[in-house]
């Protein structure tokens, strides 16, 4: 029997997490030790998991059904959430801001209207995405304090995790066939979406070698078509939230999700049924959202023409 290098053990335990949430340590401990046949010690299982934000969840009662009463629940945690989430980028200090904004603004208000994840959230609440992703390459950090202070706490409130939702930070490296990856990112999951299989391969798995950015988008829920290379025939979509605007007192356009996808005319439809979908779903809890067309005369020229139909 061998012991395992760190690197071992908090891949081992990240594979385990999302199929046993609830597993204490001792049983995990176990685990470990009849699936590698390692020697590990009680003392250095705690220490890993304390330093890793891999301990186990607390145990749900039974699993509640996603029904009218579900529909309230979601439409106050979402706005629940908004706020709070709202409140701690606006509370961001200028050094903070610096940062997330790559040194464009000192102003707070930047990540207040470009980085937020509420309809994101919604929207795998509503089962329209299989997963929320709250990553930031530049300052991991403030987006994990963002997790601990605004989304934590909805969780719990709320019961989410009673309802299949789950939230996992991914601690190994995850390089993709673009960037660095997604490495101390955090996954708020939808465990009885169809895709979650899909969601636990590519995010919260040890791999070797690249994933590939295709799976990434198709894993986040996005309509993104076949992933290219070439840039010129890439689209950023970009929805804005209007309500949000009107709730913040600004002009300044609030983006409540985006992606990048394939600009072909001929995957147009695919974008604008998602976004129909998206906007049934704020609509749900009184928000009303609008595409960004200012930089997609072919996109606005499809969208004009097919509403005018």
């Amino acid at each position: 029997m061998n012991s395992p290098s760190d690197k071992e053990l908090v891949e081992a335990i990240a594979k385990l997490r999302p199929d046993h949430p609830h597993l204490g340590r001792l049983k995990l401990l176990s685990l470990l030790k009849e699936t590698h046949s390692w020697t590990l010690s009680e003392q250095r299982l705690k220490k890993c998991l304390d330093k890793n934000n891999l301990n186990a969840q607390p145990e749900s009662e039974d699993p509640l059904p996603r029904d009218e009463k579900f529909n309230e629940v979601v439409k106050d945690a979402f706005i629940d959430f908004k706020i709070r989430e709202r409140d701690f980028l606006l509370a961001l200090s200028e050094t903070q801001s610096i940062i997330l904004s790559y040194g464009y603004t000192s102003d707070p208000m930047y990540a207040a209207c470009e980085l937020r994840h509420y309809m994101e959230v919604l929207l795998a609440l509503k089962g329209i995405k299989p997963c929320t992703l709250f990553t930031n390459p530049s300052a991991q950090e403030i987006f994990t304090e963002l997790v601990q202070v605004c989304l934590k706490p909805v969780i719990k409130k709320y019961r989410l995790a009673r309802y299949g939702f789950h939230l996992q930070q991914i601690t190994h490296p995850m390089p993709t066939t673009v960037h660095q990856g997604f490495q101390n990112a955090w996954v708020f999951a939808d465990t009885r979406s169809p895709l979650w299989p899909e969601v636990k391969q590519v995010f919260l798995t040890p791999n070797r070698g690249k994933v590939d950015e295709y799976r990434v988008g198709m894993a986040l829920g996005y309509p993104i078509g076949r992933a290219v290379s070439d840039h010129s025939t890439q689209l950023y979509f970009r929805a804005l939230d209007k309500t949000e605007m009107q709730d913040m007192k600004i002009s300044a356009p609030i983006s409540a999700y985006g992606f990048f996808t394939r600009a072909g005319e001929d995957h147009f439809a695919g974008i604008l049924m998602h976004f129909d979908r998206c906007c049934q779903a704020a609509k749900d809890v009184g928000t009303k959202l609008e595409m960004d067309l200012s930089c997609h005369r072919k996109l606005q020229a499809f969208f004009e023409q097919t509403s005018g139909m």
